[in-house]
């Protein structure tokens, strides 16, 4: 297993490849300015923003994946607002609601099956 995000598994095996490409996460301290007449402003560190992650999903059913089932799962999670453990490599990143799911559809057989879509999807850190 490379990681997960609640029931959604990142693996790779000899029948299935979901994984993801493109990860970022971002985290940023905040800091509040103060002017001082005649003088440089002076920081003052007021905290931490919270974490954000994204990353890209190629979704394939001929890589053992159901593209639908997939993105319904995450769309679920993101519409109930549910709070998902992201683990990656054994690591634990935090605890995260998932923001915002948009995907494509690449490839749609004669039947209007969708064989084959590109997800991205947007993490905000929860505490």
């Amino acid at each position: 297993m490379i990681g997960s995000l609640k029931g959604v598994v990142f693996e790779v095996s000899d029948s299935l490849i979901k994984t993801f490409r493109d990860l970022q996460r971002s985290s940023k301290a905040k800091y509040e300015t103060h002017n001082i007449i005649g003088r440089k402003p002076k920081l003052e560190f007021t905290g931490f923003e919270l974490d954000d992650i994204q990353f890209n999903m190629q979704l394939n059913s001929s890589l053992g994946i159901d593209p639908v089932k997939q993105i319904d799962a995450l769309r679920t999670y993101k519409d109930n607002r549910e709070v998902l453990t992201f683990i990656l490599a054994k690591k634990v990143l935090g605890q995260f609601i998932i923001e915002e799911v948009n995907d494509n559809y690449d490839s749609i057989d004669n039947k209007g099956n969708i064989v084959k879509a590109n997800v991205s999807i947007k993490l905000k850190e929860y505490s």
